[in-house]
């Protein structure tokens, strides 16, 4: 099934079967194949294409005001296979329940405007007609922030005390392995501290890593990006009140998230990370 329409004005519409839309697009020239489809607030969105054998598609969002929520070229990890190595793949998680547009283009089509086509120009060798496949995948709630993705709590009232080390000058050391596992996950810890308590957060990882620290308002009161060693954060903060402190740890660049609901994550890499708390420890 191809569909027409071309703007937001004119978009068929696509919907869901066993949380699964498939559906075929042909694509070539300056042609933009736009599809309405709803999308529920909160919920992870796996939108993958697959190009075909010589296809280079270009993917964007558009919100029901035709606000550009993401785009992507060539993101697909979804697939090995190298036919698909340009392929567009995002994760998406609506910030409202209703419309949304998803668009499919050549590559060389990325900034016209979803209502008109203004800026839609071809180059003068384009690409030929494709036909490819558009796949929207419903992977479930998406479990972020502080309400609702909370994984591990220490210091020693910890559940998880498998986790906690003892040492020597009697401070208490917490070591976990975590995995930023799709592209806008966060991973996100609380600490239950007392007023005055000095806690020195470090991730090592494979990836480049963000770490926030929140209080339980969702206010940041910490930051850092690349003071660890190599370009992994490291960040030491005290304890202003007695209260639970949440520490957040995502992939770079996803660093302007809510972090009380999660919304505002965008996309960045994916790879394990190791994260070390050491609460009072005597030097720091």
């Amino acid at each position: 099934m191809s569909f027409d329409g071309s703007t937001i004005g004119t978009a068929g519409t696509g919907t869901f079967t066993n949380s699964v839309f498939t559906d075929i697009f042909t694509s070539g020239n300056a042609d933009v194949d736009m599809i309405k489809i709803v999308l529920t607030a909160g919920q992870l969105y796996e939108i993958d294409i697959d190009n075909g054998v010589a296809g280079d598609f270009y993917l964007r969002i558009f919100d029901a005001n035709g606000n550009e929520a993401r785009a992507n070229d060539d993101g697909n990890f979804a697939n090995d296979d190298t036919v698909f190595s340009l392929s567009p793949f995002v994760q998406f998680v609506p910030n409202y329940s209703g419309d949304y547009y998803i668009a499919i283009s050549p590559y060389y089509l990325n900034s016209y405007d979803p209502y008109s086509l203004i800026g839609r120009i071809a180059p003068e060798n384009p690409l030929g007609s494709t036909v490819g496949t558009l796949t929207v995948s419903d992977i479930g709630p998406a479990f972020f922030g502080i309400s609702s993705a909370i994984i591990n709590t220490f210091p020693e009232s910890s559940s998880d005390v498998t986790d906690m080390l003892k040492d020597e000058d009697g401070s208490q050391r917490v070591q976990l392995a975590g995995m930023i596992d799709t592209v806008i996950d966060v991973d996100m810890m609380r600490a239950d501290l007392q007023k005055g308590d000095v806690v020195v957060v470090d991730v090592n990882g494979a990836i480049g890593t963000v770490l926030r620290v929140f209080r339980d308002s969702g206010a940041q009161i910490g930051f850092d990006d690349d003071s660890g060693s190599g370009d992994d954060p490291e960040l030491i903060f005290t304890a202003p009140t007695f209260d639970d402190f949440y520490i957040g740890i995502s992939s770079d660049g996803n660093s302007t998230y809510n972090g009380l609901d999660g919304s505002g994550t965008v996309g960045g890499a994916t790879g394990e990370f190791e994260v070390i708390f050491h609460v009072n420890p005597t030097l720091i």
